[in-house]
């Protein structure tokens, strides 16, 4: 099992579901509890400690987008995935 607690960046967050995604065989389980963000296209990404300010937008070095999450899960060789997302998102302004 490997647990990330409070990323400093979508690419420290990406590489480390890169190499339990590469690793795993038989169950890969993604579990993501913390706040979610919508881009502009009204995508979902989800926040890391680099994202300074929930309202402001979603610069893409702030946030890592879902849909490179769905990329890397989907490139694993694991028989079962279970994708787990408990995200809180900010209140139109």
């Amino acid at each position: 099992m490997t647990a990330l607690t409070d990323p400093a960046s979508p690419q420290v967050f990406s590489a480390a579901l890169e190499k339990v995604a590469a690793q795993a065989d038989d169950v890969l389980l993604f579990c993501y509890v913390g706040h979610g963000l919508l881009s502009a296209a009204n995508e979902l990404h989800l926040a890391t400690r680099a994202t300074v300010d929930l309202n402001q937008g979603v610069p893409q070095y702030q946030a890592l987008p879902y849909p490179a999450v769905k990329d890397i899960i989907l490139r694993s060789r694991a028989k079962l995935v279970a994708i787990v997302l408990g995200c809180c998102l900010p209140q139109p302004a």
